[in-house]
C-alpha cells in the first residue's frame, strides 16, 4: 500500500498543475478572507483614515482590471516561453528531460502566483459596487496592487531561472542529484555486514508455478509489502522474474511461486496487483533510468550534429560521483522476509557490474574514438579504483579498464594522444596496484 501511495504521490508532486492549483484556491481563499475584513473596523479605518489613498468605484474597477488582465497576459507569456525552452532544450539533450521542467519548483510557483492574482482582482472586482451603496474594498485592492507587484519581481526571476535551467551543465547537475537521491533510497547506509546467501530452493518447496504477465507495458512500481503478505499468509516462496524499468510483454512471466503442489489462480492476480505499470519508465524506483538518463545527454552530445566534448565530461564525473556512493554503500536485500524471518520473496535487483554497465558502457561505445573523452574517462575510472571496497567492484573497474586500453589501441590514430592516453593508463595501474596493498580488499584482487 505505501508503494502505491509513493507512486501516486509522485505523480500528482511531479504535475505541472497540482501546486499552481493549490495556489489559485489559497488566492481565492484569501480574496474571501481580504472582501470579509474589508467589512469590519478595518476596512472602516482604511476607508475614513486620511494615510491611505482614497478610490471611486470607476478607478477601483480599473485598477482590478488592470492588474486581472496583465497577470493573465503575463501568464500566457510565462506558458509560451516554458514551451519554447522545453523545445530548445528536448533537441539537444532528450525529450527524458522533460520531466525536469515540470517538476520544477519554480516554473510552478510562478504560474501559479499568476493565474492567482488573476483570480484574486477577479473576485475584488465582484465587490466594488457604485451609486447609492459605494463599497471600494480598500484592503482588497492594495492586497492586489502588492500580489501584482510581486508578480512582476517573480517574472525577473523566471527569466533568470529560465536562462539558467537549459544549461547542460545545470541540467546535469540536477539529473545527477535526483540520481543520488535515487541511490539513497535504493541502496541502503554501508554497515560492512557479511550478505547472507539467498534460500536454495528444493524439494520442499514444491514445485513451481510461473505468473503470466497479463498486459504490456513499462513496469514502474513493485509493492513488495503486498508480495511478502501474500506469501506469508499462503507459505509461498515469490521469486521475481523482473524488476522496476522491465518492459513486460503479456505472455512474459513476472514471477515464479513456490511451496504448494497446487496453484490458486487468485494468487496470480494478487501478484500482478502488486505490481503498478505504465507508458513509459520513472526513476521513483528504476535506479537504472536514473543513470541512464545523465548518460543519455552525454551520448546526445557526441551526435555529429552537436559534437560537443564538454558535456559528455560533465555527465562523466556526475556518473562517477554516483558509483562511488553505491561503492560505499551496501547492495540491497535480494530476500525479503516476514515477520518470523522466514525467506517470502526473491527480488530481481542490478548488481554492480549491471550498474556499471548502464553507466559507461553506452558512453564509451559513442565516445570509443574520442580522445579527449577517453582521457576524462579514464581520470573517473582512476577515482573509482581508489573507491574499490572489494573483488567485485575491482573486477568491474578493470573490465572497463581493458575496453580503454583497446579503445586506445584499436581506434586513436594519432601517436600524442596515443602516449598520452597510455601514460594516463600508466598512472591508472598505480592507484590498482595501491589497492592491492590495500588489507581490505582480498589476496586475489590482481592487477590484470
Amino acid at each position: 500500500m505505501r508503494a502505491r501511495f509513493d507512486y501516486y504521490w509522485n505523480i500528482v508532486n511531479a504535475s505541472f498543475w497540482f501546486l499552481p492549483g493549490l495556489l489559485i484556491l489559497f488566492a481565492v481563499m484569501i480574496a474571501v478572507l481580504s472582501i470579509y475584513l474589508d467589512n469590519t473596523p478595518l476596512g472602516k479605518w482604511m476607508q475614513s483614515s486620511s494615510f491611505v489613498y482614497q478610490l471611486r468605484p470607476d478607478g477601483a474597477r480599473a485598477v482590478l482590471s488592470t492588474v486581472a488582465g496583465a497577470m493573465m497576459t503575463t501568464a500566457s507569456l510565462v506558458f509560451s516561453l516554458t514551451l519554447v525552452v522545453l523545445t530548445v532544450a528536448t533537441g539537444q539533450m532528450g525529450p527524458r528531460i522533460i520531466d525536469r521542467f515540470m517538476r520544477d519548483r519554480l516554473n510552478q510557483v510562478v504560474l501559479g502566483a499568476f493565474i492567482g492574482t488573476f483570480c484574486f482582482a477577479l473576485f475584488v472586482s465582484i465587490t466594488v459596487t457604485g451609486g447609492d451603496n459605494v463599497s471600494v474594498p480598500l484592503f482588497s485592492l492594495s492586497l492586489a496592487v502588492v500580489a501584482a507587484i510581486s508578480s512582476l519581481v517573480l517574472l525577473i526571476v523566471y527569466v533568470h531561472h529560465i536562462a539558467r535551467s537549459i544549461q547542460s551543465d545545470n541540467v546535469i547537475s540536477d539529473l545527477g542529484n535526483r540520481l543520488k537521491e535515487a541511490i539513497a533510497r535504493t541502496f541502503p547506509e554501508r554497515t560492512d555486514r557479511v550478505e547472507a546467501a539467498a534460500p536454495a530452493v528444493d524439494e520442499p518447496l514444491g514445485r513451481p508455478f510461473n505468473v503470466r504477465a497479463g498486459l504490456s507495458g513499462y513496469i514502474q512500481t513493485i509493492d513488495v509489502d503486498g508480495l511478502v503478505e501474500l506469501a506469508a499468509e499462503n507459505n509461498l516462496l515469490i521469486e521475481m522474474r523482473c524488476r522496476q524499468g522491465k518492459y513486460l510483454i503479456e505472455p512474459g512471466t513476472i514471477a515464479r511461486v513456490w511451496g504448494r503442489e497446487t496453484f490458486e489462480a487468485a494468487w496470480g492476480d494478487r501478484v500482478r496487483a502488486c505490481l503498478i505499470m505504465g507508458d513509459k519508465r520513472t526513476d521513483l524506483e528504476d535506479i537504472e533510468l536514473a543513470f541512464r538518463n545523465v548518460a543519455e545527454i552525454a551520448e546526445r552530445a557526441l551526435s555529429p550534429g552537436i559534437n560537443d566534448f564538454y558535456t559528455p565530461m560533465a555527465a562523466l564525473d556526475h556518473l562517477a560521483d554516483a558509483v562511488s556512493t553505491i561503492m560505499d554503500r551496501d547492495m540491497p536485500e535480494r530476500v525479503r522476509r516476514d515477520g518470523t524471518g522466514l525467506p517470502r520473496v526473491l527480488l530481481d535487483l542490478p548488481d554492480f557490474k549491471q550498474i556499471m554497465d548502464v553507466a559507461f558502457h553506452d558512453l564509451w561505445q559513442c565516445a570509443k574514438d574520442n580522445a579527449a573523452v577517453l582521457h576524462h574517462m579514464i581520470d573517473n575510472l582512476t577515482s573509482l579504483a581508489g573507491c574499490a571496497r572489494n573483488e567485485t567492484h575491482f573486477a568491474a573497474i578493470r573490465a572497463y579498464a581493458g575496453l580503454l586500453r583497446r579503445s586506445i589501441d584499436r581506434y586513436i590514430q594519432e601517436p600524442f594522444d596515443v602516449e598520452r592516453l597510455r601514460l594516463q593508463m600508466a598512472g591508472f595501474d598505480e592507484v590498482l596496484a595501491d589497492r592491492r596493498k590495500d588489507e581490505t580488499l582480498p589476496a586475489d584482487a590482481l592487477l590484470q
